[in-house]
């Protein structure tokens, strides 16, 4: 199973392109900071792990989808995945 995270250190292309709508800066503080631990919790659940800087968690899971010789199911709630 592979695990794929948005970046949250630094603007990915699409938010670069776009803008997103403002939340209250102290929820999204305290958001981002319990999002910055989840990799790292999801890979010691023995999951792999795609996150890297300036991509979406969909680029990842486009990519293993495409490279994986069998079925594939992707779980998302993006709607543009």
């Amino acid at each position: 199973m592979l695990v794929g995270w948005d970046t949250l250190e630094v603007p990915t292309y699409r938010q670069s392109r776009t803008s997103r709508t403002s939340r209250a800066a102290s929820s999204r503080n305290l958001l981002l900071e319990q999002l910055a631990l989840m990799p790292a919790l999801t890979q010691a659940l023995g999951f792999t792990v795609g996150k890297d800087a300036g991509f979406e968690a969909d680029d990842f899971l486009a990519a293993a989808a495409k490279e994986w010789p069998g079925s594939v199911l992707v779980a998302t709630s993006d709607r543009d995945a």
